[in-house]
Order: structure tokens, then sequence, then C-alpha cells
């Protein structure tokens, strides 16, 4: 077939297949000769009349098809292309019958009468004023989505973001698109200022308009949040705009002069910074309900009493553990952090024991359903997430409207593990949440990395000195002769790390320069050593970390290698862009689906949801429907759908920030080149403490000692930490 772009004229005659989120369509085209047609599409009905722009292709199962790129919709231009596309049930309410005497009253004038003269419809025997009414508002709704599809596609922009746009919008939603173009990267996450310039463009929007120089402005502090800040120096943001759109600083002054809807300006230390209206509101509740937390009750819960429970309960605690022990049933508001191995888990367990003897109602949480089984499988008592806590779906926006939780907490005591991935919408949530009598424990790593979304809360909290904490710094026995712990704490301290190359050692390190050479050996060692050594015949059960996605050493060069391996050749399955996914692959949800239904393989009760980071199983794939079904977390199947399928991918590697919250066995660490500013010492410092049992890292040599001298991460720019300073004013 020939990949020459053409114009193919003709009407719907049958919808063979369409995808309600992504627009994805099937149709057979009645042109010049019958012919199927595949793409995203505006919705089509039968019978409407199209011109159609793409190219021919051959599919090796289906044979012929024409691809399309684009689509112009007239509409039912016929008077049986009107009876058909009233009888095919694309309106609710009229079935053959009633299209026949619809077309046979009004004629080709059928489809404006619907639309416009509900009472005159309403004369046609078997249409009451009601349904009349009823269609004509779903054919302003249809006629709504159509035309902003059709301005929104040539665009490259989806049909499940166009269809949230609409929702957003309504029936009105191409007009308020025509007046600003940039109104949708505002509604729709996903959706970038590049994009919505193409769509400026094509409707003629000037370089220089206002709305184009606010919505930049606005882009710019919004991509500072994904970036984990809270707010922007106004002085680099003036001067990045000023590079970004080459326009004069006069003229961005002119179209900012009043501002932009949502941005705040704040005058802090001496200069003029900038943030989100929602955000600095959230920042500063959090602040003062803090506060109203320290200052409220003590109790008198002192370390002898602790240390008397311990003995009687045969629990052995160390000073440090009896005095945060204390310390968190004294507060109400308290904070425990610590490394690997500093006992954590230990306080945590005395606490629920203690809170259980006091009669004290108790609940335990984490930011991620990993994280919750594990904090449940250590305490032996339930955990949750703490969207389960709260009853609050998450959010990938990270500017969407916060609502607080509709479950308020009336515990007595709420301990919350794995704090330092709590961003700052959650931890909003979580204390407006929270009744006044239930104390809180925070307990976390503050040398991890921070949350995926804005704030970096914890470290906030533990700046205030009014915080109560204990920051535990011994390593206990079970931990101290584990060279993955050890090495994690000379790691966070700048100090050199202990090698003890060793087969049985738990910490390995291979020194490589070359990106290609390190990949090869991990190879060899995943088809060698990992199984006659130390027993892992399945692939599976070792995971691979690495910082970067792209690159020789990154994670879908890794997946891809890995894949090979584990099917022993070539991977076939069903392909999706540049992935193919295969019965048996190890997977990972990248974006959060709560339509996605599954159901218990163990007890068989269904359920929906699956959240952004949860690995699983495929189980089994349908290519004729293009469906692959997913085993997540060991007991939850579910069916992705080919519109389902950009939220998932291979997941024998993943980069270090999906890994948080997780624990693995055995880890693969595959540090290859990278920016020098991201391979940071507290991105390597998450990814030791991945590992349980055994660490095999795989990096250059110079690399990873300029990692062992470089400081932390780089300090978000956030307010709450100042806000809770202040508030002790």
């Amino acid at each position: 077939m020939t990949d020459t772009p053409v114009k193919l004229d003709g009407t719907v005659s049958e919808i063979v297949f369409y995808a309600e989120d992504s627009g994805y369509t099937v149709a057979e085209i009645a042109g010049d000769r019958l012919f199927t047609a595949v793409g995203a599409m505006p919705k089509l009905a039968v019978g409407d009349s199209v011109s159609l722009h793409g190219q021919w292709s051959t599919h090796p199962v289906y044979g012929e098809q024409f691809k399309v790129g684009s689509v112009e919709l007239h509409g039912p231009e016929s008077l049986d292309a009107i009876e058909r596309y009233l009888a095919s049930g694309a309106l609710k309410g009229i079935g053959p019958a009633l299209a026949k005497r619809l077309t046979a009253r009004f004629g080709i004038e059928t489809l404006e009468v619907l639309r416009t003269k509900p009472r005159l419809a309403a004369t046609v025997k078997g249409i009451s004023a009601r349904l009349a009414r009823q269609i004509e508002t779903q054919l302003a709704e249809e006629k709504g989505e159509q035309t902003l599809a059709l301005l929104l596609m040539p665009a490259g922009i989806s049909y499940s973001r166009i269809k949230r746009i609409y929702r957003e919008l309504g029936i009105g939603a191409a007009e308020a698109v025509r007046q600003d173009p940039w109104i949708i990267m505002r509604l729709v996450s996903g959706i970038g200022f590049e994009t919505a310039n193409k769509v400026a463009a094509a409707l003629g929007f000037s370089d220089d308009h206002p709305a184009r120089i606010r919505s930049a402005y606005w882009q710019l502090i919004y991509s500072a949040l994904g970036r984990g800040h809270t707010f922007v120096a106004k002085a680099s943001l003036f001067r990045e705009l000023s590079q970004r759109l080459s326009l004069a600083e006069e003229v961005l002054s002119h179209a900012l002069a009043d501002g932009v809807e949502g941005v705040r300006e704040i005058e802090l230390e001496g200069r003029t910074v900038c943030s989100f209206v929602s955000v600095t509101d959230m920042e500063t509740d959090i602040a003062r309900r803090i506060r109203l937390k320290l200052d409220g009750r003590q109790r008198h819960c002192d370390t002898a009493y602790v240390t008397a429970w311990a003995e009687s309960a045969g629990m052995e605690l160390s000073d440090e553990q009896t005095a945060a022990v204390a310390m968190a049933l004294n507060h109400d508001f308290s904070v425990i952090t610590g490394g690997p191995g500093t006992g954590k888990t230990t306080i945590i367990k005395a606490l629920v024991e203690l809170a259980g003897r006091q009669k004290l109602k108790m609940q335990l949480a984490a930011p991620t359903g990993r994280a919750a089984r594990r904090l449940s499988e250590a305490a032996g008592r339930e955990a949750m997430t703490l969207h389960r806590l709260l009853n609050v779906m998450p959010d990938d926006d990270i500017l969407a409207d916060a609502t607080p939780a509709s479950t308020p907490v009336r515990s007595d005591l709420l301990i919350i593990d794995e704090c330092s991935m709590i961003d700052l919408n959650m931890f909003w949530r979580l204390l407006a949440a929270l009744s006044t009598h239930t104390a809180v424990v925070l307990v976390g790593d503050a040398d991890q990395l921070p949350s995926i979304g804005p704030g970096q809360v914890l470290r906030d909290i533990l700046a205030c000195p009014d915080v109560p904490r204990t920051e535990l710094t011994r390593i206990y026995r079970q931990s101290e002769d584990n060279l993955i712990v050890l090495n994690a704490h000379r790691l966070n301290h700048g100090e050199p790390l202990i090698y003890a190359q060793k087969p049985d050692s738990p910490f390995l390190v291979t020194f490589l320069d070359d990106d290609d050479a390190m990949v090869s050996t991990l190879e060899r060692m995943l088809t060698g050593p990992m199984r006659t050594h130390y027993h892992i015949s399945d692939l599976r059960d070792v995971q691979i970390l690495a910082p970067m996605h792209r690159g020789s050493a990154g994670v879908q060069n890794l997946n891809r290698r890995i894949q090979t391996l584990f099917h022993g050749g070539k991977a076939e399955g069903l392909t999706f862009g540049s992935i193919v996914f295969a019965v048996g692959d190890k997977v990972i949800q990248t974006r959060n689906n709560y339509d996605l239904l599954w159901q218990n393989t163990l007890t068989g009760e269904p359920g929906s949801g699956i959240m952004n980071g949860e690995t699983g199983i495929i189980d089994a794939i349908d290519s004729d429907q293009r469906q692959v079904a997913v085993c997540f977390e060991h007991d939850r199947l579910t069916w992705l759908r080919d519109e389902d399928l950009p939220d998932l991918d291979l997941a024998y590697a993943m980069t270090i920030h999906k890994s948080q919250g997780s624990e693995y066995d055995t880890v693969c660490l595959v540090l290859g080149h990278a920016p020098p500013d991201f391979l940071t010492r507290n991105l390597i410092y998450t990814a030791f403490t991945r590992a349980r049992t055994r660490l095999i890292l795989f990096t250059g040599r110079r690399r990873f000692e300029r990692v062992l001298k470089s400081g932390r991460i780089a300090a978000r720019s956030t307010h709450l930490g100042r806000l809770l300073n202040e508030a002790r004013c």
C-alpha cells in the first residue's frame, strides 16, 4: 500500500468498534467503494457524511485499511442517510419505525426540526414533548462534542482528553476554546503550552496576544509545581518567559499588569514570588492546623512506664526507642524519623500494643498500597492507604481542586508510615479530616526522595523546632552487619562504602564505565549466577532499578532486553506503540485509573480502580479485541482495553522514583550515564533502601565517586517551613 496521504469522501455505513475513552474507531465507509477506516475520530453515527484524510495500510490480519489522520464531519445529508442515522439507535427514544415517520413528515429538514423545533417534533405520533426536548439536548451535546473534537484533534489531542474538556465546558466548549485556546491546558493535565499554541495558531492568534503571554506565565508556574516547588521567584519567571516567547519584558509587563487568574504574588524575604492561590492557601492551612495540634493537650506517659510495659510484654526497647514511644503517646503531633535498620518498625509495634492496652482507638495508614501492606505485615494489624482512610480518590492533576476528605478520622491515635512520600495536597486533606482529639505520629525517612507531588512536607515539618520528634541514629544488631543498611547510611553521610566482593555478600558492586557493557554484564548475571548461585530462576523476582528512562542503561532499553531474556527470544503478543506485551510479562500501571473493574482472584469479590505504581503479571491476551488481562498485586484480575494500554508499561526495570514505598528481596541497580545534577546522593540512597536481602550495583567508578561527593537533592522552594516558624512568633 502507498504511504501517500489521500482524501476520501463517503458515508458511514457501520460502526464496527468505538472506544469511548480514546475515540479509536473502526468504521465501514461507503464511498466509491466500501472500505474500512481506523483511527481516533469524533464520535460518528451511521449515515454521517465524512471526508477522511489519511493513508492506506495493510493489517496482517484484517487486510486493507484506511488509517485516518483527520476528519471533516458533515453529518447525514441525504434523506436515506438521515433515516438510517435515526434508525441506528444513535438517539435514545428513536427506533426504525419512528425514524420512518419523522423523515416522512419532515423530509430533508428532519434533523433541523429535531435540533431547533421540539414543539413541532412533538406533533409526530410517538414523540412526547418530553422526548422531543431530550432529543434536542442529545443532538446539541453530540454536535458540541463533535465540533470540539474537529477543532482539537488536528493538534494531536487525544479523544479522551477532548471528552474531559467537553465535560468541563459543556455545549459551548468549542466557542470557549476559540475565545481562549490556552484554556485547554489549564483544564486537563497533560496538555502543554505548545499543544495549546498549535490550536491558537490555527485560530489566528498572534504571538504577542495577552492571553498567550498569561498562559505561558501560568504554565511556567505549573511546571515548577510539577517539579515539587510551591512558588517561583517573579524575576526568574520574567526572564524565562521573555526567552521562551522572544518578547520584550515591557510587552510581558503590560500583558501581566492585571495579574493572572489563580496566581498570587507574595513578598518573601525581600523578593516577590509567585504561586497558585490554592497552593498557598493549603500551605497556610496546614501550618495553622499543625500549630493547633502543637498547642493542644499533652499527656503524661513517661519512659519509666514504657520501660516497665516493655519488660512485662517481653519486648526489648533501647533508650532511644523507649523515648520515641513515650514522646508519641505524650503529644497530639509528633515525628519519628530514621534510616533503615534504626528500629522504626519496632517502635510502631510497641505503639500498637500499648495503644491496645490503653484501649485507644487506633488506625495505621501509608501513602501507597504497597507501603500499607508492608506496614500491616510489620504491625500485625490492618493498615490502609491514605486515600482509603480519607475516602478520596487520587488525582493526577497536581492543581486539581482540593476538596476535603469525605470521611473524618475519629481515632485516638493515627500512625502514618513512609511520610516522605506524602505531598502537599494529600497532607492538607489528612489534617482537615482529623478530629480535635486524634493524635498523629508521622514515621518516615527524611533523607529519601521527597514526594512526587508538590512540596516536601516531612522536611518542612522537621525544620520547625517546636515539632516533637525523635531522630533515630542507632543501627540495631540485626542490621549492623548488613552491608546494604550500613552502606545506605555511609552513602547518606558522604562516607566511603564498604565493599565485600564475595558471592554471598548482600552488597556487590561491578564497576564498568561503558553503559552497553554494564547491561551485558547484568544479563549474564541474571542468566548465570542469579540462577545457579542465588537460586532465583524467575527473572521477575529480581527488581532492576535505574535513574533514567532513556539511554542504553535506561529503563526502556533494560525492559526490552530483560523481556527478551525472560521469553527466551523476541516476545510475541500484543504490540502497542514500541512495546510488545506478552503473557507472563511483569507490568506496571503508570497512571491512576479509577474505572478499571477487577475481581479478587482469592475471594471472587469485585472492585474498581488500579493505581499508579501498582505492578502485576499479564495473565492473558485477546489480540482480536486488543485487550490484556493483568493480575495486579497478586490478587486483582482486570482486563485493560486498547484505550487503557497507554497507562501500562513493562516493569522488569523501573525508575528509582517509581520504586518509592516498595521493598524487594533482590535489587539490581544500574547507574548509567545521566546528567551530573540528576545522580544525587539521596536518589541513590532511596534505591539502596529498596533492597531487603541483596543489592547488586552496576556503575562507573568515577561516576559513583561523584555521587558520594555530591550533596543531597536540591532543596525545593516551599513556604510551609517558613509559615510554621512564623506561627511561633
